[in-house]
């Protein structure tokens, strides 16, 4: 092991305090590289559970998996959580059977080794809904609707626009005869993204 001895100095008694100070200063920064290059690596989430959109009724499948990362692969102990509440399981891998609105939600494991305890990202479970309000009143109901040549306007699908995870598509066609035509490549009109039908001109 390296030591600062104090040498004889002929520059006087600050200069070569500072010379010390200096070499000392050295081995610190020496020893402190050398212990952070044995420094001993932390348990970590090696594979994160993955989420999605499902049905209802789905069954869903979720995967966890851990590391020490310090060579000794003792198993960890898993914890799941929902919405930051313990779900009853304590495996790596969680099966959601016949997936509704109490189990869906955000979802994430805890994994417990002697050295401490690694959490996962969330994963968002949601589940198909569709909120429709189309024909739900008689202000959503089929009638006729009047626009002026010339005049910009817009007529709206359903009022309050429908909702829903993801997010639904309106789709605006026009009957002729017994048909249904898509209007959505119409020079004169725009389909918005808030489901309202625009006339250009």
């Amino acid at each position: 092991m390296a030591v600062c001895k104090r040498r004889r100095s002929k520059l006087g008694s600050t200069a070569a305090q500072f010379q010390i100070l200096l070499c000392c200063l050295f081995l610190t920064i020496l020893q402190v590289a050398t212990v952070s290059g044995q420094q001993t690596l932390l348990p970590s989430i090696t594979q994160h559970p993955v989420g999605g959109i499902f049905a209802q009724d789905s069954t869903v499948e979720l995967n966890c998996e851990a590391s020490s990362g310090h060579g000794d692969e003792t198993p960890p102990t898993y914890q799941w959580v929902r919405d930051n509440e313990d779900v009853a399981n304590s495996g790596k891998s969680l099966m959601i059977q016949s997936l509704n609105v109490e189990t869906s939600g955000s979802y994430a494991c805890l994994a417990t080794f002697n050295l401490g305890t690694v959490i996962s990202a969330a994963a968002e479970v949601q589940l198909i809904t569709l909120e429709a309000n189309v024909l739900s009143n008689s202000e959503s109901s089929p009638h006729l609707t009047s626009v002026v040549a010339g005049i910009p306007d817009s007529i709206s699908c359903s009022s309050p626009p429908a909702t829903g995870i993801p997010s639904p598509e309106t789709v605006w066609k026009v009957m002729l005869g017994n048909s249904y035509l898509d209007i959505a490549g119409s020079p004169n009109t725009l389909p918005g993204i808030d489901g309202r039908l625009y006339f250009l001109q």
